[in-house]
């Protein structure tokens, strides 16, 4: 038994206050919490935003694996827990005890929101990215680079093959 509660506290601490790393059971049946997920979505983000939108709520997460959250909240007299999972392409919930269902709903509202502000922050790194690569391939960019490595060639700074092979790559990246 003193096992069994160090191994809790160590996994605790390891994963954050409150929170298990476990394998949590998946339920055979529950019900659609968000039905729709935008394409090119990975399961582990549709996870991280039902996990952020539960802490948001001030839902306890009792526990948490890769595929499924268990979370309790206690508020005006009622005791709700949910397990929280993926299946078939949607997000899933199974309930003990009862949640109100404007509990259910805010959730509902907030993950898909989480979604697409991460959708949008990830679109707006790929463009960024994208456009610093762009502004350092300019012909402008890409002739002071050819002449820079020519003369460090010249210098005798590096040698005939580092100078073939660096300007066989730069041309290729034209």
């Amino acid at each position: 038994m003193l096992k069994a509660a160090v191994l809790a506290v160590l996994l605790c601490l390891a994963c954050g206050p409150g929170v298990a790393q476990e394998r949590i059971p998946v339920p055979a049946s529950g019900k659609t919490l968000v039905a729709y997920i935008p394409p090119g979505t990975t399961i582990a983000e549709v996870m991280q935003a039902a996990r952020q939108a539960l802490i948001v709520r001030r839902w306890a997460i009792q526990a948490a694996s890769d595929d499924a959250i268990r979370a309790r909240l206690v508020r005006h007299g009622s005791d709700a827990r949910l397990t929280i999972f993926y299946a078939n392409g949607v997000l899933q919930y199974a309930e003990e005890g009862e949640a109100p269902p404007h509990w259910i709903d805010n959730l509902r509202t907030d993950i898909p929101r989480l979604l697409l502000r991460q959708r949008a922050a990830n679109d707006r790194t790929e463009r960024a990215e994208t456009s610093r690569a762009r502004a350092g391939n300019t012909p402008e960019v890409n002739a002071e680079r050819l002449r820079a490595l020519k003369q460090l060639f010249d210098s005798g700074m590096i040698t005939r093959e580092e100078y073939d092979w660096k300007r066989a790559e730069m041309l290729k990246d034209l």
